[in-house]
């Protein structure tokens, strides 16, 4: 009878107690996340770093705001909660053979601040900053976007309103000279625009209508230099469902560029070029008296650019640039293709020669009254 109340008595204790032990285990670390209100505090990010390794546990609170960690060494820790709207909390404590404390960690509200930054806009909806419609692609960017035939103007294309053209087709407007064409290399484009200033008066087109092109000039204290090479072969191209044989072309596209400073600092140079060799072929599939004919004619394209530009710096506020740009285009057998045989082909050559001088200037009121910025 004595030995059956000893087990009961030792049952009754081992049930009552055991949790406890278990909950002061030396090599755990738990507790409880709170916020001011003493209330408990969810999914907050709970770590726990050992001082000399850096190395660290983590945990997140349920939703009771209790963490633990099991199996941590002993030694020194730093204790990190992290909760979104709170201050982050720290708290020192060694785990050692004695089981460790439960930790109470109490969150503070973290402070709130907002920055505002209100700038003048202009009250005229038609002013070029009002714009949300304008499209700009720089050099960089221009470099990196695919083109057909490597078209600086292909993408800006894509932006043109037909209804805003005139019987000319859309304008080009190079360096504020209106023209029908672009004749510089690509490797010379700064940046080209449409729809920028969309109702200025000096263009006589609207701002869907015309494409403008900046020239890039030299730098004042660097002299810079690049060159590429790219190719296609025919080896990478499909047979044309007319065609018996599929035709040896080939694409290549030599560039280069070089610029920098010249006379002193004063003065700055950009020379640019490029040399296109295009062996592009036409397809002709016809019924001729003497039988059906299907002939593939070869149209060997040469087209080099050359564009060179300087830039005196009169004043701070007056520059003076000389520009000169030079291109030959070269299209033998056009007119071949379809129905068209190769006794029809005829030969095109272009070649054109221009030279333009300009004067900027900035009148010194516009800066006193601080609606201009220079950036040089």
């Amino acid at each position: 009878m004595k030995k059956a109340m000893w087990v009961l008595f030792l049952i009754a204790w081992s049930t009552g107690f055991l949790p406890t032990l278990l909950a002061q285990q030396s090599g755990q670390v738990q507790g409880t996340v709170e916020d001011p209100h003493r209330a408990p505090v969810a999914q907050a990010a709970v770590k726990l770093i050992l001082q000399p390794t850096g190395t660290a546990l983590k945990a997140v609170t349920d939703d009771a705001g209790h963490f633990l960690f099991t199996g941590v060494e002993p030694g020194e820790y730093l204790l990190q909660v992290e909760l979104e709207g709170f201050e982050k909390a720290e708290l020192q404590l060694r785990v050692g053979i004695s089981p460790t404390p439960t930790q109470r960690v109490r969150l503070k509200v973290a402070n709130v601040s907002e920055e505002i930054t209100v700038s003048a806009r202009s009250a005229d909806p038609t002013a070029p900053d009002q714009n949300a419609t304008a499209v700009e692609v720089d050099h960089d960017l221009l470099k990196s976007l695919p083109a057909k035939n490597d078209n600086p103007l292909a993408v800006a294309s894509l932006f043109v309103d037909p209804a805003a053209n005139g019987a000319e087709g859309t304008k080009i407007v190079v360096d504020g000279v209106e023209g029908d064409q672009l004749e510089v290399p690509s490797s010379s484009i700064k940046s080209i625009a449409v729809n920028k200033n969309p109702y200025s008066t000096e263009f006589g087109r609207p701002g869907k209508g015309r494409i403008e092109v900046v020239t890039r000039g030299g730098s004042l204290h660097h002299f810079h230099r690049r060159f590429s090479f790219t190719f296609r072969d025919a080896s990478l191209d499909a047979r044309n469902a007319f065609a018996l044989v599929r035709p040896p072309r080939r694409r290549e596209l030599f560039e280069g560029q070089i610029d920098g400073p010249l006379g002193g600092g004063r003065a700055t140079f950009f020379l640019g070029g490029e040399f296109l060799k295009d062996n592009d072929s036409a397809f002709v599939t016809a019924e001729t008296p003497s039988g059906p004919l299907v002939e593939s004619l070869g149209i060997p394209r040469r087209t080099p650019r050359l564009f060179g530009r300087i830039d005196f710096r009169l004043t701070l506020l007056q520059i003076l640039s000389v520009r000169y740009n030079w291109s030959r285009d070269s299209l033998p057998n056009q007119g071949v293709g379809a129905f068209d045989l190769p006794e029809r082909a005829w030969n095109q050559t272009k070649e054109t020669h221009e030279v333009r001088v300009s004067e900027t200037a900035i009148p010194r009121e516009f800066l006193q009254r601080g609606s201009l910025r220079l950036q040089v």
